[in-house]
């Protein structure tokens, strides 16, 4: 077998299983929450000292900027990239982050938008073109890259932390859409959020994979 041939086979085989990670680890959390709700208690047969044994508290960055996309909410942690965002209509803007930050095809994003593809297509398009050449935030998609060099994957899988971090950035996308959970507000209405505890298992589980990832050569 070719050195190339090799080294693609690799990094198509690394990707597969890192999906199937992701899916995996994913469906365990979901699977989790809808066991531990068949034992919950109302919240109104709580005492105060068990809320505040019990209480889990959230923290908040500054480093990222949120955006609320159609009752979901998208961080994107580049701070130039987020001012170009915020001055781009509403609809093209949804449109690049459901497309770049939660990895969405513009099918998916015609249905949830209710416009037809072509639609999505143009406007994708069209904007990131407009990003790219007022630079904005330096935005770097590169629509041919479909997996992870082959260089990363050997280094990741010998410690490399830089490499590993990179890794978790080229599948943030991915792992975010599958962190998504429905939840609903005061008045009962839906609404969809990145699950940060789903997220950071699901991180944690790819990272444990690429531990024990192996390059065997033949």
């Amino acid at each position: 077998m070719k050195s190339s041939s090799f080294e693609q086979a690799i990094q198509a085989q690394f990707d597969c299983l890192t999906k199937k990670v992701v899916k995996r680890a994913a469906l365990k959390y979901k699977r989790g929450i809808s066991r531990r709700l068949q034992h919950e208690v109302p919240f109104s047969e709580i005492s105060d000292l068990e809320l505040n044994k019990a209480g889990v508290y959230d923290r908040y960055s500054s480093d990222y900027t949120a955006f609320n996309v159609l009752g979901m909410e998208v961080q994107v942690s580049d701070d130039q990239l987020s001012k170009a965002l915020k001055c781009l209509p509403e609809r093209k803007r949804n449109i690049i982050l459901l497309s770049y930050f939660m990895d969405m095809s513009d099918a998916e994003i015609g249905e949830l938008m209710n416009v037809v593809r072509t639609t999505v297509y143009r406007h994708r398009t069209s904007t990131l073109e407009e990003l790219r050449k007022n630079d904005g935030g330096g935005i770097t998609v590169d629509n041919n890259q479909k997996h992870i060099p082959f260089a990363v994957i050997v280094a990741a899988t010998n410690g490399d932390e830089a490499a590993i971090q990179e890794i978790l950035k080229f599948y943030d996308s991915y792992i975010s859409k599958l962190s998504l959970r429905q939840l609903y507000d005061e008045y009962g209405n839906i609404y969809m959020v990145v699950d940060s505890e789903l997220k950071g298992r699901i991180q944690a589980a790819v990272m444990d994979m690429i531990a024990n990832f192996e390059i065997i050569v033949i």
